[in-house]
């Protein structure tokens, strides 16, 4: 549960909602309610603040629920799954609606269990969903007196979901709301997330200077403002010495792959002279409480370099590496004349600094397999880290990835996996391709963003960070 560093504790709902309604587009609300007698009584409604449009999101929710509903689960009378997807506009509405002690989702009414009719802010979101990942955020939520398991039909609707395969009702919960039910006694959480993400300080050895940057939504602009200090150890600890002050719309904006979001920079020269023993601290403040905040020591933020990335960089700097994934300078080489061979190799030197053993096969004749039908499977690379004991097939592509790709890829893994053969799907792209980070088959694709982001942390020896990106968990040492 990711959360905001610091809400304050006064803050009440129609302050928030003033500070941040306009980044968002829509609302999706899910629901899982039980029959009793002539009503539906709540198990658990989750909701969704986002900027994505409800065009884009109807196509992609339908989906799941389709997933669903191919189990068969909606031929069973006592159970309801079901969604709507509204304006963000509608939030206020939906909460007063809670407050009466029911909600209509998808022209059902559905009665909370026992409602206190509470409403809560809480610091953090329960359940990662859609673009919550990247994002800290804030949830409203609603609580009753008893869980879902005191509603009458609850446990023969969980005997009967084990025809359909399932092994509780949480499983479902897990599935449909991505937040189990059994042990709370929640009755709604709806997820707000603040969007201020990538936020980081790093060294310009060029420039002989500090830059700090975050990308964060447009709309927060005018009402973010950050505070960079720098602090001297004095007497077993650190005491700040300067600052600098900012509002974010002081700052220099650049445009990001979301055209509502955009990147703030901001060269950091402190009048004092620098020591290596010095850490940097940075908050970013709204009406809210503090967003985030950080310390960093300046060694970390002019590492030094070892093993294979030092000995690398000998040959290829990074910022150079950087150059030839954007196709902004080619390798000098035969392959130069095929770009994805070009980025391919790049992005295999890339994985390799961060630890995993790369085959590249893109290029060769070697790069298919053949399914139990005969039919041939292609996948460009394969990777190993021995930390987590993972194997992962990579599709490499300039353009962002068309469905038909993601769904190439997902049905690899599932080809391998009759092999007995466990694998994680991958698709790395030069472009930025939010929109297809979202996709049903939950292939995670990376693209220029997050390639960039890496490079960054690889450039201050934060080599953790940089795997956490591709999902990888912390090396073993």
């Amino acid at each position: 549960m990711r959360a905001i560093y610091s809400l304050r504790r006064d803050v009440e709902f129609d302050e928030l909602w003033d500070e941040i309604k306009d980044c968002y587009k829509s609302l999706i609300l899910k629901v899982i309610a039980l029959r009793s007698g002539n009503d539906w009584i709540n198990v658990l409604v989750t909701g969704l603040l986002t900027y994505s449009s409800s065009e884009d999101l109807h196509k992609e929710v339908k989906n799941e629920y389709d997933n669903i509903a191919e189990l068969g689960i909606s031929s069973m009378e006592n159970l309801l799954v079901a969604y709507e997807i509204l304006k963000a506009a509608d939030l206020p509405r939906v909460i007063d609606e809670l407050k009466t002690g029911k909600i209509t989702i998808s022209n059902q009414v559905i009665r909370l269990r026992d409602p206190r009719k509470e409403i809560r802010l809480v610091n953090g979101i329960r359940f990662e969903y859609r673009d919550l990942l990247e994002y800290p955020g804030i949830s409203v939520e609603v609580y009753s007196g008893g869980g879902p398991t005191s509603i009458k039909e609850f446990n023969n609707v969980e005997e009967e979901l084990k025809s359909f395969g399932y092994i509780s009702f949480d499983e479902l919960c897990m599935q449909w709301l991505e937040i189990p039910c059994k042990g709370y006694s929640l009755e709604a959480s709806i997820a707000i997330p603040v969007y201020l993400a990538n936020t980081r300080i790093e060294y310009d050895s060029k420039e002989d200077l500090l830059v700090f940057s975050s990308k964060v939504h447009r709309s927060l602009l005018s009402k973010l403002k950050v505070v960079v200090a720098l602090a001297e150890k004095r007497y077993d600890r650190y005491i700040p010495v300067e600052n600098i002050v900012k509002c974010f719309d002081e700052l220099k904006v650049l445009p990001t792959s979301l055209p509502d979001f955009d990147l703030v920079r901001l060269p950091i020269r402190f009048r004092k002279n620098l020591k290596t023993d010095d850490i940097i601290r940075y908050s970013i403040l709204s009406r809210l409480g503090i967003l985030e905040k950080k310390e960093l020591s300046l060694k970390t933020l002019q590492p030094e370099l070892h093993g294979l990335q030092k000995l690398f960089t000998e040959f290829l700097d990074l910022d150079t590496l950087l150059r030839v994934i954007k196709g902004e300078e080619d390798l000098g080489s035969h392959i130069g004349k095929r770009p994805e061979l070009v980025f391919q190799r790049a992005i295999a030197w890339l994985f390799t600094l961060l630890g995993l053993r790369v085959i590249e096969l893109e290029g060769t004749k070697f790069k298919t397999f053949k399914e139990v039908n005969r039919s041939a499977r292609e996948v460009d690379m394969l990777l190993y880290d021995k930390d987590t004991e993972t194997m992962y097939i990579v599709d490499c592509s300039i353009r962002a990835p068309e469905p038909k790709k993601i769904d190439d890829i997902a049905n690899a893994k599932l080809s391998l996996l009759r092999r007995k053969i466990v694998v994680e799907p991958l698709i790395v792209v030069r472009e930025y391709a939010q929109e297809s980070k979202r996709n049903v088959r939950r292939v995670r694709v990376l693209d220029l963003e997050d390639l960039e982001k890496i490079v960054a942390y690889l450039k201050q020896s934060r080599i953790d960070e940089a795997r956490e990106i591709l999902g990888l968990k912390r090396r073993v040492e």
